[in-house]
C-alpha cells in the first residue's frame, strides 16, 4: 500500500543532543508553539513526518501563504487524502468553526491518531473517519459540499486517485495537493492536463529552510530540529476553481 511504503514514527528526544538546547527553550510543548495554528493542543507523536517542526511552526513553512488563504475562504469541506495525524485536517477544523471535516486513511493507527488530535482540539462532532479511499469514494465524499476543499499528501497516490472524469465533483473543489512524480512519474503533468481548463494552478516549491524569525527565537540559526529532512523535496500544486 502506498502509505506503508511511506510511513515512519518519529517521537519527541529531549535527551538527544541535537535537540537538547531547543527543548531547553520550549519545554515539552503540548500544543504548536508559533504560526497560524499556534495553541493548538498536539498529540505526543507524528507518524509520516518529523514530529519537532509541526510544534514549532516550521512544519510545510512553504506553505504559509496558501494556509493563510485557506483560512479566508469560506469552505465549508475539507476532504484530507494522506496528512498522517491530522496537522491540516484538525488544524483547520479548530480555526474553521463551521467546516467538516472527512479523513481518508487506510493505517489504523493513523485514524487512532487523528481521533486523538479531534477529541484534544474539541472537533470531534465534525470529523469524519474513514479507511481506505478511491476516486470514487472521494467523489461521494464531496458531493455534500457547496465549497470544497481537497489535500492530498499520499506519497503518488494522487495521480490515480484525483481524476475528474471519475471524480466529477473535484471540478467544483480547491485542491491543494503535494506531488511526487519520484513515486507516479508524470504525476504533475498530469494534473495540469486535467484541471488547466477549469482551475488556477499555482506550483510551490518545497524548501528545508525554516522562518528566520523562528530560527531566531530558537538558535543556533539553522537549527536541525526546525528542518524536517525530506531526501526528495517534491513541489506542491494548488489549484483554485476558476
Amino acid at each position: 500500500m502506498w502509505i506503508q511504503n511511506a510511513k515512519r514514527s518519529v517521537f519527541p528526544a529531549p535527551g538527544d543532543n541535537q535537540f537538547s538546547e531547543v527543548f531547553s527553550r520550549v519545554g515539552s510543548p503540548t500544543q504548536v508553539l508559533y504560526g497560524p495554528f499556534a495553541e493548538m493542543k498536539y498529540v505526543s507523536e507524528a507518524t509520516g513526518s518529523a514530529y519537532l517542526p509541526k510544534l514549532l511552526g516550521s512544519y510545510e513553512h512553504e506553505l504559509l501563504r496558501v494556509v493563510n488563504q485557506i483560512l479566508s475562504t469560506p469552505y465549508d469541506l475539507l476532504v484530507d487524502f494522506g496528512a498522517a495525524e491530522g496537522y491540516y485536517a484538525i488544524e483547520f477544523a479548530w480555526k474553521m468553526p463551521t467546516l467538516r471535516v472527512v479523513k481518508f486513511d487506510i493505517d489504523k493507527r493513523l485514524r487512532w491518531l487523528l481521533k486523538s488530535l479531534a477529541t484534544l482540539n474539541n472537533v470531534s462532532s465534525r470529523v469524519d473517519i474513514r479507511s481506505e479511499g478511491d476516486s470514487r469514494s472521494l467523489n461521494d465524499a464531496l458531493s455534500s459540499g457547496r465549497r470544497p476543499l481537497i489535500i492530498c499528501d499520499c506519497e503518488g497516490y494522487e495521480d490515480a486517485l484525483l481524476k475528474p472524469d471519475i471524480a466529477t465533483n473535484l471540478l467544483k473543489s480547491d485542491l491543494l495537493v503535494e506531488m511526487h512524480d519520484h513515486l507516479a512519474p508524470g504525476a504533475t503533468p498530469h494534473m495540469r492536463e486535467r484541471f488547466s481548463q477549469t482551475h488556477n494552478i499555482q506550483t510551490i516549491d518545497i524548501t528545508e529552510h525554516p522562518p528566520v524569525e523562528l530560527l531566531h527565537r530558537l538558535a543556533p540559526v539553522d537549527h536541525p530540529a526546525a528542518r524536517e529532512g525530506r531526501v526528495v523535496p517534491p513541489q506542491w500544486v494548488f489549484m483554485t476553481v476558476k
